[in-house]
């Protein structure tokens, strides 16, 4: 088969839903000896789509090949490494735009925090001042200033082991909400159900003193609605999601897991707010456990779900066989009413077949066959139907 035809009909398989056959049909291509950047783009967006990014990766290095100066395909290529768990063979995507294009701020940026991901720092930091030689941008000075506040290792080991069991004093706790202050008389609480269900409820008085305490204590969970009465906000938050890659290179210890994050946040923030007022001054990683009891309620949660769906696919089946068993009566029933009136036709014609004259000739065609049969010795009883049976001729008698 044509390549071309090959690649229409792989795509009007993926269009009709039949994504087995269509990968199937899509591993099968030979694209190795085509030289043709786009002819192999064109074939990592429909292997992008069914899901097979080894085989996007392959023609995305074809299309390199063929077009060695495309800066997007390095960078889709980047990408997919990316999503892939593969820093390092990212990084090298990048290190061949920036020595296509050296001026380029955003290049060095990328590069740098790639190379962060992979713990690679020191690469990082080279990384990041060649790009403030080249470009002059203002953002890496912040990004150079952020892996001088890593510090060191020991320093962050002492900070954990202090800090993990402090309960607040009363300056601790006014500092704590006048920071995290938001909308003027009320509050949210969390609730938990029996069967694991989770929420939160607004409590409509000020946030006191000892509901922080408590909530700080993990004795229960508080909430508050950042949007003050004045439309303006003490602070903001963020819910960044981290490469899987950098957890599980960092997470030997506690310290190292709380700076990997810190990092990530600070990098990320930093990029966000480039060319605004806004500074940043501390960013401190909390308690990333949830409490037992929330967990335990989750867990209840889930194993509730699985449970009703498990009850669901029962009454679904049942159903099913009740409808089954509906369907198979009716057609019985059709059935029967088409065999019931089958047989009335029938016996309406014979009835009306049936008249004494036919029924008169028939016996005395039975009669005559009955005669044609008779040897000699045998003995013939005659009745007229209605009297006892008494034998009325005897053959050898009567021909004596």
């Amino acid at each position: 088969m044509e390549i071309e035809d090959l690649y229409g009909k792989v795509q009007n398989l993926f269009q009709a839903g039949q994504l087995e056959k269509a990968v199937a049909l899509a591993k099968e291509r030979s694209t190795k000896s085509r030289n043709e950047a786009r002819f192999h783009l064109r074939w990592a967006d429909l292997l992008e789509e069914l899901g097979l990014f080894d085989e996007v990766i392959l023609e995305l290095n074809f299309a390199i090949r063929d077009d060695p100066e495309s800066q997007d395909t390095y960078r889709r290529l980047s990408e997919i490494y990316l999503d892939n768990g593969y820093p390092g063979k990212a990084a090298r995507c990048y290190w061949s735009i920036i020595k296509q294009n050296p001026a380029k701020a955003t290049n060095y940026k990328q590069l740098g925090q790639i190379l962060e991901e992979e713990g690679d720092y020191e690469k990082a930091l080279k990384v990041y001042n060649v790009g403030y030689e080249k470009t002059g941008d203002e953002v890496f000075k912040a990004l150079i200033r952020s892996l001088d506040f890593l510090g060191s290792e020991e320093t962050l080991e002492v900070a954990v082991e202090t800090t993990d069991h402090i309960i607040p004093a009363q300056h601790n706790l006014v500092t704590f909400t006048t920071l995290f202050a938001g909308r003027e008389g009320v509050y949210a609480r969390q609730w938990v159900s029996p069967t694991g269900e989770t929420g939160y409820t607004p409590v409509h008085e000020p946030l006191t003193l000892k509901a922080t305490e408590n909530h700080i204590l993990g004795n229960m969970t508080a909430g508050i609605y950042p949007i003050r009465l004045d439309n303006t906000v003490n602070f903001i938050a963020f819910d960044l999601d981290l490469p899987k890659f950098v957890v599980n290179k960092t997470i030997t210890r506690e310290s190292l897991w709380k700076k990997a994050i810190e990092k990530a946040i600070r990098d990320e923030l930093l990029l966000a707010i480039s060319g605004t007022p806004v500074e940043i001054t501390m960013i401190v990683t909390s308690n990333l456990d949830y409490p037992d009891v929330i967990t335990t309620a989750m867990e209840s949660k889930r194993k509730r779900e699985i449970e009703i769906k498990e009850e669901a696919a029962k009454q679904a089946m049942e159903l099913l066989r009740v409808d089954n068993r509906l369907k198979i009566a009716q057609k019985m029933k059709i059935t029967r009413a088409a065999e019931a009136e089958a047989e009335a036709t029938y016996n309406l014609v014979m009835g009306k077949s049936l008249t004494p004259e036919y029924l008169r000739l028939r016996e005395i065609e039975a009669k005559i066959r009955l005669y044609d049969n008779i040897k000699d010795g045998d003995k013939i009883i005659i009745t007229d139907g209605a009297s006892p049976v008494v034998p009325l001729i005897n053959l050898d008698s009567a021909s004596k």
